[in-house]
């Protein structure tokens, strides 16, 4: 296996204030996956840890959850020769220049207890011959914090 492969790095970031910031600032990191997928990840994010594993199709990026009430977690999934995902994308952002069609589902019967119910964000944007897809799920009581993963996608760049 690779040293890129392999490579998981591990930040220890500023405080959770940041977290709802749509730009954190600092410095960062960029992996490269054998696709040509590339990341790069800001070094300062809500005061937690983040680590950064190569999956076959993409990256997770985790947040430490020994800090918070759960793990969160982003998913990066390249798929080539698939242009548009299927489903409904009623909402739209724009990152970096690109259109980010995206939906949030909630899903209330699922609300564990005291940390209330789970939320989904799924996005995605168009890559040659493809697109990349991104997805977190969040559990809240009250409005879900998805700053994560639109850091995630700043980050993230499609191969050219």
């Amino acid at each position: 296996m690779s040293p890129a492969a392999r490579f998981a790095c591990i930040f220890v970031l500023a405080s959770t204030a940041a977290c709802r910031q749509p730009h954190p600032t600092g410095p960062s990191s960029t992996i490269t996956h054998p696709s040509g997928l590339t990341l790069t990840m800001p070094a300062t994010f809500g005061g937690r840890r983040v680590s950064v594993d190569q999956t076959p199709t993409g990256f997770a990026v985790n947040l430490d959850p020994r800090v918070a009430r759960s793990a969160t977690r982003v998913l990066v999934t390249l798929n080539p020769a698939i242009a548009t995902p299927a489903g409904a994308w009623p909402k739209t952002r724009s990152v970096r220049g690109v259109t980010i069609r995206y939906s949030i589902e909630t899903f209330a019967d699922r609300d564990v207890g005291s940390g209330g119910p789970e939320y989904e964000l799924r996005a995605w944007e168009p890559a040659r011959r493809g697109h990349v897809a991104y997805v977190q799920h969040v559990q809240a009581e009250e409005d879900p914090d998805f700053s994560l993963i639109w850091a995630v996608i700043e980050g993230t760049r499609p191969p050219s």
